[in-house]
């Protein structure tokens, strides 16, 4: 069996999370944290089990990530 993707979503509007959600019910990839400097519940995020962040620099300076969806 092969690990499932680590994701992270650049975005956490309607779009983002759409695509949140379908990670969430996804075996194949995991969304480990997302990333938008707007007014976002950040616990919102966090109930998917994704860690939140308000600049996709500091995401990626500490998330080791397969891909990243940008929404």
């Amino acid at each position: 069996m092969t690990a499932s993707l680590r994701l992270a979503l650049f975005g956490a509007g309607l779009i983002g999370c759409r695509h949140l959600a379908l990670a969430n019910d996804s075996a194949d990839c995991d969304i480990v944290a997302v990333a938008d400097p707007g007014p976002v519940n950040g616990a919102d995020v966090e109930r998917f089990g994704a860690r939140f962040y308000p600049s996709h620099f500091d995401l990626l300076e500490r998330e080791s990530l397969d891909g990243v969806i940008i929404a």
